[in-house]
């Protein structure tokens, strides 16, 4: 894997469990990526509208406003950040989100250098 396409790309995770988002926020800096966070669906959307985002990292389930809720915000949006969601639920839930626009699909629990590969994946893709 060449994680190299990574380097100083702006990373966006999404998820209410801050120990998640900080351990990945922690690593992904180690390897050269600027992260930020954001703790449901609503605070992403207002960073994504101020900020330009390379990928999101969503979980699916979260109190507030849910990764769903975050994929229906980002189909407003002419030029949409590539996604990664993230979730322990059903294949519904993943069927669900690849029609709402997901680029990538990740089940919980997950390795982090499984979540780089699905990133330099997405990243390197040509699909929208």
């Amino acid at each position: 894997m060449n994680i190299d396409i990574l380097k100083g790309r702006r990373i966006l995770v999404v998820d209410d469990e801050e120990h998640i988002r900080s351990i990945l926020k922690d690593e992904m800096e180690e390897l050269g990526m600027e992260v930020m966070e954001a703790s449901n669906g609503d605070e992403a959307f207002d960073i994504i509208k101020s900020s330009e985002i390379d990928i999101i990292i969503s979980d699916v389930r979260m109190p507030v406003a849910s990764g769903m809720k975050l994929l229906e915000h980002l189909s407003t949006l002419e030029k949409k950040p590539r996604t990664i969601m993230i979730s322990g639920f059903s294949d519904l839930t993943i069927d669900k989100a690849k029609e709402m626009g997901a680029h990538g699909i990740m089940a919980k629990p997950f390795h982090f250098d499984a979540i780089l590969e699905q990133m330099a994946l997405v990243l390197s893709s040509k699909a929208s």
